[in-house]
C-alpha cells in the first residue's frame, strides 16, 4: 500500500511516518518547510514541498488544496492519505467530500470538521464532560487577559492554577501559577481567550484510542514514570473513553489527557483529536494505531484491542544507554533497534532531544523576566 503523509511540522509527523512504515506502507510526504527533515528518513519514499501560498493556510483555499492532493495522488499512485498533525487532520476532514468525488483514494479515519473543532476546543470539552457527569477540574473561561486578571483580584480561586489556550496543541502556552502570582504571569501571555483551571496534583496520564463510528477499536493508557513510558490497564479510564467516543460518535485517533491522583482518581483535562508524539512507542507496545486505521474492516463485535503492563525508556534515556552500551533491558533493545533502523534520523533526534533536555534544565534554573520581585 502507498501512503501520502501530510506533514505540517516535525517531530510528531515523523512518528506517523515510522508507524506507517512499520505497517508495511511505502510513504511519500507532502510537507512544509519545518517538515523537510523527513527527507532524511530511509522510510520517506519522496518529499514534496507545500507551495508557499498554501503553506500557512490549511483550512482555507480548500479547492487549491484538493487540486494539489489530487495531482500528487495521481502522480504517486497513493492509496491512502495520512494526517501527520492537528492541522492535517482538520484539513482532511474538510476535504473528504471533495476528494471522494474526484478520486478513489482512501482517507485515514479522521473526525468531521465540526467534530474536530468541538473536540479540539478545551472549553467545549470541559462543558461536555460536565454534561456527561465525567470528572474534570474546576475551569473558567475568559475572553481576554484583562478579564482574567480582574477575576483573580475579586473572586475566589484555588491556590494553584493552570492557564492554557482554548485550542492550541503540543503543550503550547500551558502555564502553572500560584494564585498570588497568576495575574502577573497572565499579563505576559501571547494568546486570548484563555482558560484557568484548578491544578490537580497527580500523574499525567494519557488514554489513546482509535475510534470508528463512535466505537473504540483499540486503546492504550500510559504515564511517564522515572523517564520511562509505562503502559498499563485502567478500567475506569477505559469506561470514560467509551463514554466520550459514544457521545461524539466520530472517527479517528483521540488522545485524552488526564491527571491521576495518588488515590487513583481521574480528572480529565483535554482531548486531542489527532496523532500524538509517543505513538511509535505505542506501536512497540503492540498497538500500531496507523496499521489499525488503514484496515478495510474490523468486525463490529470484536472487543477493543489493548495492552497490558509494559515499559520503555524515554528517548533521551534510551539514547544514553545506546551511547554507553550498557544498562539495556529487553524492551529497550526493541526500542533501540527501532530507532537505529533509521540512522540519519536517529542522529538528528539524538541531537534534538539532548539539546531540548539541556535547554529545559537551563530554563528551569534561570530566573525569568516575568517573575515578580521577591522581598
Amino acid at each position: 500500500m502507498r501512503g501520502l503523509l501530510i506533514a505540517l511540522g516535525f517531530p510528531v509527523q515523523y512518528r506517523v511516518l515510522r508507524c506507517a512504515a512499520k505497517a508495511g506502507m511505502s510513504v511519500s510526504v507532502l510537507g512544509n518547510a519545518e517538515a523537510k527533515q523527513l527527507r532524511f528518513s530511509r522510510y520517506c519514499n519522496s518529499f514534496e514541498l507545500v507551495p508557499p501560498h498554501l503553506e500557512n493556510s490549511p483550512g482555507t483555499q480548500l479547492d487549491a488544496w484538493a487540486d494539489l492532493l489530487i495531482g500528487l495522488i495521481e502522480k504517486q499512485g497513493a492509496d491512502i492519505l495520512l494526517p501527520g498533525d492537528a492541522q492535517a487532520t482538520l484539513l482532511l476532514g474538510q476535504l473528504r467530500s471533495r476528494l471522494e468525488m474526484r478520486s478513489n483514494v482512501r482517507i485515514f479515519p479522521v473526525p468531521t470538521e465540526s467534530a474536530f473543532l468541538e473536540l479540539n476546543d478545551k472549553w467545549a470539552f470541559y462543558k461536555n464532560c460536565l454534561r456527561l457527569n465525567l470528572p474534570v477540574p474546576k475551569t473558567w473561561r475568559f475572553d481576554s487577559k484583562e478579564d482574567a486578571i480582574r477575576a483573580l483580584a475579586t473572586e475566589e480561586f484555588p491556590d494553584r492554577l493552570v492557564v492554557k489556550p482554548l485550542d492550541l496543541w503540543g503543550g503550547y502556552g500551558v502555564k502553572l501559577f500560584d494564585r498570588k502570582d497568576a495575574g502577573f504571569g497572565i499579563r505576559g501571555l501571547d494568546y486570548e481567550p484563555l482558560l484557568i483551571q484548578e491544578y490537580i496534583e497527580g500523574e499525567d496520564t494519557g488514554l489513546s484510542v482509535l475510534v470508528r463510528s463512535g466505537r473504540i477499536v483499540a486503546s492504550l493508557i500510559h504515564q511517564v514514570r522515572s523517564r520511562r513510558f509505562y503502559f498499563f490497564h485502567c478500567e475506569e479510564f477505559l469506561r470514560i473513553g467509551e463514554a466520550l467516543a459514544t457521545d461524539y460518535n466520530c472517527d479517528g485517533i483521540l488522545h485524552i489527557d488526564a491527571q491521576m491522583t495518588p488515590s487513583g482518581e481521574l480528572y480529565l483535562l483535554e482531548c486531542n483529536p489527532r496523532v500524538y508524539l509517543s505513538m511509535d512507542y505505542a506501536a512497540l507496545a503492540g498497538i500500531n494505531l496507523i496499521e489499525l486505521g488503514i484496515r478495510d474492516s474490523i468486525p463490529a463485535d470484536a472487543p477493543p484491542l489493548t495492552v497490558g503492563e509494559i515499559t520503555f525508556r524515554k528517548p533521551p534515556e534510551l539514547i544514553k544507554s545506546v551511547l554507553k552500551f550498557k544498562g539495556f533491558e529487553r524492551n529497550d533493545l526493541r526500542a533501540a533497534a527501532f530507532q537505529i533502523a533509521d540512522p540519519v534520523m536517529f542522529a538528528l533526534e539524538t541531537w534534538r532531544l539532548v539539546f531540548k533536555e539541556r535547554t529545559e534544565v537551563w530554563l528551569q534554573a534561570r530566573p525569568t523576566a516575568l517573575e515578580p520581585a521577591k522581598n
